[in-house]
């Protein structure tokens, strides 16, 4: 099985062409389920490692480019991810499947896509919606004041000044947050956020599905440059997220669409041994 690996600004994806449908069939021939089969390709150290994992399939619409199934790393599936869609657009465009000007489907809804250059991808994600301010979630870590806003995926978005981001457990606080009552059932994925001296703000999310914290998250630094920009805490409708990784993503908001622009670089392609399972 070919696969390739992408990372946007730290989130790390296997990408595979699934559009005749053997992705599945070879799952099926290892004797495992969906779940298992990314879970296991996921795993860091013993196998490939990733965020998650994106199959490349037909569209259902023949006007679009091409659809996707998107696999959190614990074998969940998602109804949407930022950096998963810029990294899935380079490789759409790189294997001859989707213009520089895309359109492709997902659960969330369609995402058009953009190849800026080598290795830049701007992508229009779906109308946010669901925007909910000052909400207060009591944990055992103490009261955290935050907004609600789905960009794709529910995002929960706590501001702070850089010394608190800095020394905060992101791992425990945001887990229970995610697992909070006010989430359930589905839960959060959750954001604590700082501004910086020359008006940008600094990121760092504990992720739903991958269930740590991440170098990077494209819907949540859009659900951050959201509410920077609605709070006023953003002159701009251009809002420059710097990702743990220290990359810088560009969000952009005009009325309820949300644009996410930032780097992409694929890591490898090569033949995926079964030893592993």
């Amino acid at each position: 099985m070919l696969i390739t690996k992408y990372q946007g600004s730290g989130n790390d994806f296997i990408i595979i062409d699934n559009r005749d449908n053997f992705v599945y069939k070879e799952i099926e021939k290892l004797g495992l389920s969906v779940n298992e089969f990314v879970k296991k390709l996921c795993e860091q150290h013993t196998s490939v490692g990733a965020d998650g994992v994106i199959l490349i399939e037909k569209a259902k619409n023949p006007k679009n480019h091409f659809s996707w199934s998107f696999f959190n790393a614990d074998g969940s599936v998602a109804e949407m991810c930022g950096n998963g869609s810029r990294c899935a657009a380079r490789f759409a465009y790189e294997k001859d499947i989707a213009p520089k000007d895309m359109v492709f489907e997902t659960i969330a809804g369609e995402i058009e896509a953009h190849i800026m250059d080598s290795k830049r991808v701007k992508v229009q994600l779906t109308p946010y919606h669901s925007h909910q301010k000052d909400i207060e979630i009591k944990t055992e870590y103490g009261t955290f004041k935050g907004h609600f806003v789905n960009t794709g995926v529910p995002h929960f978005v706590v501001f702070m000044n850089e010394d608190e981001l800095d020394n905060l457990d992101v791992e425990k606080v945001g887990r229970a947050i995610r697992y909070h009552d006010y989430f359930a059932p589905k839960g959060t994925n959750v954001n604590f956020v700082a501004k910086t001296k020359n008006g940008s703000f600094r990121i760092r999310t504990y992720e739903r599905g991958v269930e740590g914290e991440t170098l990077a998250c494209g819907t949540g630094s859009a659900a951050c440059g959201i509410n920077a920009y609605l709070l006023g805490l953003s002159a701009s409708n251009i809002v420059d997220i710097i990702t743990k990784s220290g990359e810088l993503l560009k969000i952009t908001i005009e009325d309820d669409k949300v644009f996410l622009e930032g780097p992409t670089t694929k890591v490898f392609e090569g033949m995926l041994s079964y030893e592993i399972f």
